[in-house]
């Protein structure tokens, strides 16, 4: 499925894959296993990862309309770098 998926041009879900793979996949042999690593050590020079410091807490965080969650995120997110993506401005709480 991965390999469909970053063929397709679909990196994040192609990373998703790769990397479940590695993390349910307890006898997987040692080649196959090297060859996944290249896969997403390839992938992730493709994609951005961005780690939000957004104050106040509780602020909505979305790029692209797409919410990601509320300030403070406790993950980095990962993001294909397009020159159109925008990140929603910090909305004043009274």
């Amino acid at each position: 499925m991965a390999q469909a998926e970053e063929k397709l041009g679909r990196d994040l879900e192609a990373l998703q894959h790769y990397e479940m793979l590695l993390s349910e996949a307890e006898a997987l042999d040692s080649g196959l296993r090297r060859d996944v690593e290249a896969r997403i050590t390839e992938i992730e020079h493709r994609i951005a990862v961005v780690e939000f410091d957004i104050k106040p807490k509780g602020t909505s965080i979305s790029v692209d309309d797409v919410e990601l969650g509320m300030a403070p995120l406790d993950r980095a997110v990962r993001l294909l770098p397009a020159p159109t993506s925008t990140c929603s401005p910090p909305t004043a709480t009274r």
